[in-house]
């Protein structure tokens, strides 16, 4: 299986979970796979939510806080891949979650996401985070789904 990687997919939301699905990602696929990359999904603001705040100010806080996180991620990885053959890159979008995760992993060609079982999501998905739920049932690939 890992001779064949060529593309591993991470969403990650900046939890615990997401640094250890990454961790992951390079112990056992950074010396096999050609690439790795950071997916961070954001969902916007809901309509009003901040009042007195227009909803594309309130996007551009929360883009401009995942942008912040997303290069504390790079950072903390980089130095860890500097051992490694796997490149990595990292990209930031909005929508839902489990929609951008799934067409990026069709898109990229993904062989393998790797993602926690929750993350910093509502307690609604508490037992088994909805979007891990979904990219297991609708990925193009195979889904690791690691436990903390």
């Amino acid at each position: 299986m890992t001779e064949s990687m060529k593309h591993v997919l991470v969403p990650i939301d900046f939890s615990k979970n997401s640094e250890i699905a990454m961790n992951m990602a390079l112990e056992y696929f950074g010396d096999k796979t050609s690439s790795i990359t950071m997916l961070s999904v954001y969902e916007g603001s809901e309509k009003g939510s901040l009042p007195d705040t227009p909803d594309n100010e309130v996007d551009e806080m929360i883009a401009k806080s995942a942008l912040i996180e997303m290069t504390r991620f790079q950072k903390l990885f980089e130095e860890k891949a500097k051992t490694k053959k796997a490149v990595i890159d990292s990209e930031i979008c909005k929508g839902n979650p489990s929609k951008v995760i799934i067409d990026t992993a069709k898109g990229k060609r993904s062989d393998l996401v790797i993602m926690g079982s929750q993350g910093r999501g509502s307690l609604k998905s508490m037992f088994f985070g909805g979007t891990t739920y979904q990219v297991s049932r609708k990925a193009p690939c195979s889904v690791m789904v690691i436990r903390q």
